[in-house]
């Protein structure tokens, strides 16, 4: 009964690809009662066709209600701002080398010193200050 359920949720999937598809086993504190094995759920999970999350929960003791509806969500939220792709491959050169091949540019990679170095014109100061060496 649960793969012919899920044969159906699955067949439908064709109208609206990004819907989200969780399976969820409900009653989880019912051990005794369970009607649907591990096995069975892990049988139907192989199944390459099968695009979908298994979570257990049980209302009755809160255990994983938030996690479901919060992943959920999270698909919903995904479909409506999809991630950034990500950047493309860097190659392998290092940064410095590829520095280097521009030739000397310490004019641009060094940081600005409060102290000017000797070939360096002093800036001119607007206030007066005294320089005691």
């Amino acid at each position: 009964m649960l793969g012919k359920m899920c044969s159906l949720t699955i067949q439908n999937d064709d109208v609206c690809d990004n819907a989200p598809i969780l399976l969820v086993g409900n009653k989880a504190d019912l051990v005794n009662e369970r009607q649907v094995t591990p096995e069975m759920v892990a049988e139907i999970m192989r199944q390459p066709s099968r695009r979908c999350r298994y979570i257990e929960t049980s209302a009755k003791f809160n255990d994983n209600v938030s996690q479901l509806f919060q992943e959920l969500l999270q698909h919903a939220h995904n479909l409506e701002h999809p991630p950034p792709p990500p950047p493309p491959a860097q190659s392998s050169r290092r940064l410095s080398r590829r520095l280097s091949s521009l030739g000397n540019i310490n004019f641009v990679v060094r940081r600005r010193s409060s102290v000017p170095r000797e070939n360096e014109p002093r800036e001119r100061s607007d206030h007066k200050s005294c320089v005691i060496s």
